[in-house]
């Protein structure tokens, strides 16, 4: 018989704005995965800001005098091959059928250039030495091929410049029509990685046709990290936190990251090693994990219980941007984790167990003008693991009851969206919510609380 789906939600409305049904239980002692739930669950609430544009270097125009008017009966396009002449006619069509003089009819390439710029591709357009016969004016069109990325400035020390240009090269073919996606993708990519920070500029080439990215690269700092100090720690646990994270950013020159993080609090002590680094030149990154959890029960209800635990978890992961832009983004990553998990009471084991699990992951967000802009995220994660009580001391008692032991599977799903209301003032929402597949053990439920939740 189908399991039956089990379906559990949360809204939450910032703004005071707020509806949700609790239902009360007796209260459940936590244990190993629910403090290690409530400590490596967390949203992304911050906007993310991104480096600018690559630009192209401003020429100077010489406008010269009105002199006189030319009514416009058409436009001929030469060069053009990436789009076609109705397009371009449409982008030229306000100059047509009435008189213009030299100075705005020297718009009508720009508004060529624009064309091809909303379409995602960088030319040249001009108005070449003609005579005008019947209104029929001529644009002369030169669709720009990309050269090469070229440093501006400095050598950097934290990343190689050679490794920089590749993933330049990767987006955008050398000798290719200039796509402007393809080297925001890039310079995007770049700016990904721990370590440094790029800027860049469009410039002549070697050839008529071709254009450089000039980068300019700025290390950031060999280490970095933060220190908070909340109170959003678990009553249980102890709600007063000290969290301390350090990350070494590319010490070996390539893109890699080395971080630890350490917890503590009155009941907690938590401490986490990872490394990471990328593979290839089109934004895959790997990397491991490895994490130790101990806990004990600090709440006065729980005191006769005298109950502690630990758990120990190793993880490897990949990613990879399947969007990288400014206006959105959508990255895929695929997880494994082996998690073991004991818990005594009165210094007696009362459950030891392992987990694994394998998951995969979408997390995306979009900037969009609707109702006068604003910033939605969203994710989704699709995992599937077992549960061995293999020698636990509840492994009859869980056969027996709620069936958590064994195969499972979840769906874990969360939205957000912040909106601009006027230009002080934005309101958010977030829905959250998971779906399983049957009884879950106490590391893979849904999570209530924290600050980024009400409960």
């Amino acid at each position: 018989m189908a399991k039956k789906i089990r379906r559990l939600g949360l809204l939450h409305l910032v703004l005071l704005m707020q509806m949700s049904t609790i239902v009360v239980h007796a209260q459940v002692a936590p244990d190993a995965g629910t403090v290690r739930q409530e400590i490596e669950t967390k949203r992304e609430t911050e906007i993310p800001i991104e480096p600018p544009p690559p630009t192209a270097q401003a020429l100077p125009v010489e406008t010269p005098p009105s002199g006189p008017t030319v009514t416009v009966s058409s436009f001929e396009f030469s060069g053009n091959v990436l789009m076609d002449s109705q397009k371009l006619a449409v982008a030229t069509a306000g100059f047509v059928a009435r008189p213009v003089d030299f100075s705005e009819l020297q718009k009508a390439p720009i508004a060529v250039a624009d064309a091809y710029r909303q379409e995602g591709w960088i030319v040249q357009a001009f108005l070449p030495l003609q005579e005008i016969n019947n209104g029929v004016v001529k644009i002369q069109i030169v669709e720009a091929l990309f050269g090469v990325a070229r440093l501006e400035g400095n050598q950097p020390r934290r990343i190689t410049f050679e490794r920089l240009s590749r993933m330049i090269d990767a987006q955008q073919r050398r000798g290719a029509s200039l796509a402007v996606g393809a080297l925001d993708r890039g310079l995007l990519l770049i700016n990904d990685l721990p370590g440094v920070t790029a800027t860049g500029n469009l410039s002549p080439g070697k050839d008529e046709r071709e254009t450089d990215l000039l980068l300019k690269v700025q290390d950031d700092r060999l280490l970095s990290g933060e220190v908070i100090i909340d109170n959003a720690g678990s009553r249980f646990t102890g709600e007063e936190r000290f969290i301390g994270t350090v990350s070494l950013n590319s010490p070996f020159r390539f893109g890699e990251q080395l971080s630890a993080t350490l917890l503590y609090s009155e009941g907690t002590e938590y401490a986490q090693l990872a490394a990471n680094m990328p593979i290839g030149s089109d934004g895959w990154r790997v990397g491991l994990n490895v994490s130790h959890l101990g806990y004990e029960l600090v709440a006065p209800e729980f005191d006769a219980l005298n109950a502690k635990g630990s758990s120990t978890a190793f993880g490897t992961n990949a990613s990879y941007p399947l969007i990288r832009a400014r206006a959105a983004s959508l990255n895929v990553s695929v997880s494994y984790e082996n998690s073991r998990f004991e818990n005594e009471a009165n210094d007696i084991t009362s459950t030891r167990y392992k987990v694994d699990t394998l998951a995969t992951n979408l997390n995306g967000y979009a900037f969009d003008d609707w109702g006068g802009g604003g910033f939605s995220r969203a994710a989704l994660a699709i995992t599937y693991g077992t549960v061995d009580l293999t020698g636990s001391p509840n492994e009859l008692a869980v056969a027996a009851t709620t069936k958590a032991d064994g195969g499972f599977g979840k769906a874990n799903y969360f939205v957000s969206r912040q909106q601009r209301v006027t230009e002080i003032f934005s309101a958010y929402a977030a829905v959250s919510g998971q779906l399983a597949g049957g009884n879950l053990e106490s590391s893979e439920k849904f999570y209530l609380g924290g600050a980024s939740a009400i409960r």
